[in-house]
């Protein structure tokens, strides 16, 4: 600090008693030396006394006069908003994009409806396994292949085997707190190796699923997975000879699924 040591020491025992400083008017202005900033207000108070101050304030800062103690207490709390809603927007969109997968395992029961007159509806058993890649929590690309196996259709025993391909989306429901149902549309390709679906010349089909089920959380990564029931459509030749009939088959699956 420049200047005399009276000036030095007039400034110390304004330092000490600031409060009784404060109420010295501020020159001309009339107003009590109430500036925030610690330089400014020793500056003031030697003003007063008709003393130039012993160091430049050309540079300093100092707060508005018109923001008081209470204003600048909201504009601390607003700032402090601002920042907590900004960190929460960042925190949802890191969660958002963050991507899962998902492994199930199903057994699969497929009541099929064959369309030629004279046929009656038969039964058949698989097993499902499926990989969905959850891009959102709300969506995801679910991949899955399905065996089955036929056994006996109408009266007549049989030794067939059933094999579906499929993709497509999987759009998950979270709104409710203790399952998680969700909805599907897959399409692909089907194949049959005997007697049931399709004939030997004919053993290739379109195939496309669209239902829906529910996940049951039994731990954090573990669920219990009633469904998809679906609607599952196949165009195999019936008979030989003739063309390509649609069967408008159910299909019922329940199985785990694992999520990470």
């Amino acid at each position: 600090m420049r200047g005399t040591p009276g000036r030095i020491f007039l400034s110390r025992i304004l330092d000490e008693n600031a409060a009784s400083a404060q109420n010295i008017a501020c020159g001309d202005r009339g107003q009590p030396c109430n500036h925030v900033l610690h330089r400014r207000k020793r500056w003031c108070c030697l003003e007063a006394l008709g003393m130039p101050p012993a160091w430049n304030t050309d540079n300093v800062q100092e707060t508005p006069a018109n923001l008081s103690l209470e204003e600048l207490h909201d504009m601390r709390k607003l700032v402090c908003l601002v920042g907590l809603f900004s960190l929460s927007c960042l925190t949802a969109a890191a969660q958002e994009s963050r991507t899962t997968k998902d492994v199930s395992l199903e057994y699969s029961y497929i009541r099929a409806n064959p369309q030629t007159s004279g046929l009656s509806n038969y039964n058949v058993n698989g097993g499902t396994a499926s990989l969905a890649i959850n891009s959102r929590t709300w969506i995801g690309i679910n991949g899955e292949f399905s065996g089955y196996h036929v056994g006996q259709v109408g009266g007549t025993s049989v030794n067939s085997e059933l094999l579906t391909y499929m993709v497509g989306p999987q759009v998950y429901v979270h709104h409710f707190s203790h399952f998680t149902p969700f909805v599907q549309g897959l399409f692909g390709a089907a194949h049959s190796t005997g007697a049931g679906f399709g004939t030997p010349a004919t053993r290739d089909s379109f195939a496309m699923a669209t239902g829906g089920g529910v996940d049951i959380p039994y731990t954090k990564h573990v669920s219990l997975r009633l469904g998809p029931v679906d609607y599952l459509l196949t165009n195999f030749a019936e008979l030989p000879g003739a063309g390509r009939r649609r069967q408008d088959n159910l299909r019922l699956n329940a199985g785990l699924r694992w999520r990470f």
